[in-house]
C-alpha cells in the first residue's frame, strides 16, 4: 500500500515540471506554433516524461442534476491508484497564445473564472480522486516567455 501512495505521488505534476517541458516545447518547435501545435508538443514532451496525458479531453457541464454543455481541456493529465485503477490524482492544463500577461488586468478575472470551473468540473467528473491541479499556460506571443499559473485543491484521505 505504501509503495503505491509513493508512486502516486511521485508522479504528480509540478509547475516547475510543467515549466521546464513548456521551456523545451518553445526551445524544441521549429516555424510558427499554433496553440494546436503547442498542445500537441507539451504532451508529447509529458508523455516522454513518464506523465499519462490525453488532448482535448472533453467534460460534461451539469447544472442542478442536468447536462447543460461541456469544458474541452486543452491536456489532461492523470495518475491512477495501483490497486483500484481509478485516477488518484488529476491535472487539467490550459493552453493560451496571448501577447499580455496572464496577470494583466482585462485578463486575470477572465483566467480565474475558467480555471475555477475547470476545477469544479473535475471535482465533479473525477468524484473518487484526491489531488487536482489546474495548470494555465500561457505561451506569449511577444517575447519567447512562458506563463504558468497553478489552482491546487487536496481532498482529505477517506478511511
Amino acid at each position: 500500500m505504501l509503495l503505491v501512495l509513493v508512486q502516486c505521488f511521485a508522479m504528480r505534476l509540478k509547475t516547475k515540471d510543467l515549466q521546464h517541458a513548456c521551456a523545451q516545447v518553445v526551445e524544441q518547435v521549429q516555424g510558427y506554433a499554433s496553440e494546436k501545435i503547442l498542445r500537441t508538443a507539451l504532451a508529447i514532451r509529458l508523455r516522454e516524461q513518464g506523465y499519462i496525458c490525453h488532448e482535448e479531453v472533453v467534460l460534461p457541464v451539469v447544472s442542478n442534476g442536468y447536462f447543460v454543455g461541456h469544458n474541452r481541456i486543452d491536456i489532461l493529465v492523470h495518475r491512477t491508484h495501483g490497486a483500484t485503477g481509478k485516477a488518484y490524482y488529476v491535472a487539467a492544463i490550459e493552453l493560451k497564445t496571448l501577447r499580455e500577461s496572464l496577470h494583466c488586468r482585462e485578463r486575470a478575472h477572465e483566467v480565474e473564472q475558467q480555471t475555477r470551473g475547470y476545477m469544479r468540473c473535475l471535482r465533479s467528473v473525477f468524484a473518487n480522486s484526491r489531488v487536482f491541479h489546474v495548470y494555465t499556460v500561457n505561451f506569449r506571443r511577444a517575447e519567447p516567455d512562458v506563463e504558468v499559473l497553478a489552482l491546487e485543491e487536496k481532498r482529505p484521505i477517506k478511511t
